[in-house]
């Protein structure tokens, strides 16, 4: 099954590319991709993070581009399901490329980075959380505040309890 996960993933499974829907048009970027990536996450087939990780940044690319090339709903929906299905799958190569989310304007996706962030259980990018929730809108404050609460040690209370109270320097 992995194989053709990827393949669906990568847009290059024949049976679902011949798919068309009731108005004759093929399933939509980002459609199909995000399922796979679901179904890849729960596998925990950590074999595929390097497409998973392809597929998120070229998603996430489409998307940041969206007012020069418009995209269907389903392209951030599959950045976030990507992004919570390389979580899932635990493994700390992933980390680096979600950090990049946290900071995203969409609050959908930096909320999922940030929550696959705290899957993944690297405690080393609590300086970095820290950091970014510190000029973080509302949700996006909450979000890495949830990450650094599951991540933190003891020695990180004071700074959690100043940024939860908005104390913080």
């Amino acid at each position: 099954a992995i194989p053709a996960l990827v393949l669906t993933l990568e847009r290059k499974n024949p049976a679902v590319e011949n798919i068309r829907l009731p108005s004759g048009k093929a399933i939509a970027d980002g459609a199909i991709e995000g399922k796979a990536a679901f179904v890849l996450g729960a596998l925990r087939a950590t074999e595929t993070l390097p497409q998973l990780v392809t597929a998120m940044k070229k998603y996430h690319a489409m998307y940041k581009n969206r007012r020069e090339v418009p995209v269907f709903a389903s392209v951030p929906a599959a950045v976030s399901e990507i992004v919570y299905s390389l979580g899932a799958m635990g493994d700390p190569r992933a980390v680096a490329p979600l950090v990049e989310l946290v900071r995203e304007p969409d609050s959908t996706i930096r909320v999922a980075a940030a929550g696959a962030l705290a899957d993944i259980g690297d405690a080393g990018v609590v300086k970095q959380l820290f950091n970014y929730a510190r000029s973080a809108d509302s949700t996006g404050r909450e979000s890495l505040i949830t990450a650094i609460s599951l991540l933190g040690s003891g020695a990180d209370l004071k700074a959690f309890d100043q940024l939860a109270s908005g104390t913080d320097k």
